[in-house]
């Protein structure tokens, strides 16, 4: 289960200041160091650990459907040597070779640790992740050794435990779940213009007894090309997420029946999102966590839910981790690639929802840009009480969820308090008519 991988020991440089250089008097004048003694691997096993150890055994077995009191069956000799061999929780750091920023690492870190203290199978157990992985995963190699050891001597348990471990690797790894875990994480950071992340997993030797499992979080750069699209040459960045136990990140690739009507071509596009696109989500969505945002990019992309937008062009729908639906993403397909061009949000004239708003209003997209209304911000920070011609409205055209989005980060510049403003005078219908370079100011001096 576990493959040696050994540690690179540098020895550590010793700094003499030598006030005769000539090596002979320099013997004679010192008194010989002692040699400091060689660290013992033994690990002590103490009441504490023991006791640990056999609560943990008792709850796997229960959890796999054994008595507990099966793990008195080994003698304490037997179990003194199991303790013997210490797994410990894995640790987080960057490949060799690898780009990935410190505070990545620390994040990844702070979620592995989250998932170990988490509970595994049943919940009565009070079996951590941790818990199943460190002494858990002991046991089971023990187990595995003392039947390979004794054959057909060894007893019913041992033969019967052995055996469901066998059926149980065939079916599920938990290093698997875990290594899955951090790839979400993970696909929330890469940013497919800067870098992607990935996940590796290895074991270290700490000592001869004493072994770790580790994740080396990797990176791969972006997979950029140019496509022409109105004569103007754009860059685009290849959808993808970071590799899985090594190998090569997973590149997207759609089918082309699925995002060109009536095609019946079973053939992969590879996704390309143009640059304008993802700055676009970041300004629109400029409320939403820059994490939240790439997932949403990549999971929307992936997905990929059509529609048709008031013009007939398909769109990918553009949803957040709740699935509520922010905007959409319009595209073009060019040979075997499809290119996102931008990002759509819900209040555009192009979108069906903004398209009803309009109408509904009786207002151009340049009212609605004049006032923020294509930022998620203007639906979290407008109090709507005030302008109820403005609330039904957006209920009606199907966007009211938008303020009912709680903001993940704030405007720096904006504290967050729910106003009106001059909001409320340009939807007033007998308003008199307003100065625009006035109602300008204000609105710029709110974002």
């Amino acid at each position: 289960m576990w493959s040696r991988r050994e540690s690179n020991l540098r020895p550590t440089n010793t700094n003499l200041e030598i006030a005769n250089p000539n090596p002979v008097y320099l013997m004679s004048n010192r008194k010989k160091k002692k040699t400091p003694p060689k660290p013992s691997y033994n690990h002590t096993i103490t009441k504490s650990y023991f006791d640990y150890y056999s609560r943990t055994v008792k709850k796997l077995l229960t959890l796999f459907k054994f008595e507990s009191d099966l793990f008195d069956e080994f003698t304490k000799k037997q179990k003194m040597k199991m303790m013997e061999v210490r797994i410990l929780p894995p640790k987080v750091s960057a490949k060799y070779n690898h780009c990935v920023p410190r505070q990545y690492i620390n994040y990844v870190k702070k979620q592995v640790n989250f998932l170990l203290k988490e509970n595994f199978g049943d919940e009565s157990l009070k079996l951590t992740y941790e818990d199943y992985l460190t002494v858990g995963m002991n046991f089971i190699t023990q187990v595995s050794r003392i039947k390979n050891e004794q054959g057909d001597n060894a007893s019913e348990f041992v033969t019967e435990f052995a055996q469901l471990i066998n059926e149980l690797e065939e079916d599920i790894s938990l290093v698997d779940g875990l290594l899955n875990f951090v790839q979400i994480q993970l696909f929330e950071v890469s940013k497919i213009n800067i870098r992607i992340y990935g996940v590796d997993w290895g074991h270290e030797i700490e000592s001869p007894k004493t072994f770790a499992g580790h994740i080396y979080i990797t990176s791969t750069p972006p997979e950029v090309v140019s496509f022409t699209y109105h004569n103007k040459t754009r860059p685009a960045y290849r959808l993808a997420a970071g590799n899985l136990s090594g190998g090569d990140p997973i590149w997207f690739t759609v089918p082309h029946r699925s995002v060109v009507s009536g095609s019946n071509d079973e053939r992969p596009l590879k996704i390309y999102v143009q640059n304008h696109a993802l700055l676009r989500v970041k300004e629109r969505l400029d409320t939403m966590m820059p994490f939240n945002r790439n997932a949403a990019i990549m999971t929307s992309l992936v997905e990929n839910t059509m529609v048709k937008s008031s013009k007939g062009q398909m769109l990918f729908s553009f949803i957040d981790a709740k699935k509520q639906l922010l905007g959409y993403m319009p595209f073009i397909v060019e040979a075997d690639s499809l290119f996102v061009l931008t990002f759509i949000p819900l209040s555009s004239p192009d979108a069906p929802e903004g398209n009803r708003l309009c109408k509904l209003l009786n207002i151009t997209k340049d009212d609605m840009n004049f006032l923020g209304m294509d930022k998620l911000s203007f639906y979290q920070y407008t109090d709507f009480t005030a302008i109820p011609q403005l609330k039904t409205a957006i209920i009606q055209a199907g966007m009211w969820h938008l303020a009912e989005i709680e903001p993940e980060e704030r405007i720096p510049s904006r504290p967050f308090v729910k106003s009106a403003g001059i909001i409320a005078k340009f939807f007033q219908q007998n308003a008199p008519e307003l100065n625009k370079d006035d109602v300008l100011e204000e609105i710029e001096k709110m974002y």
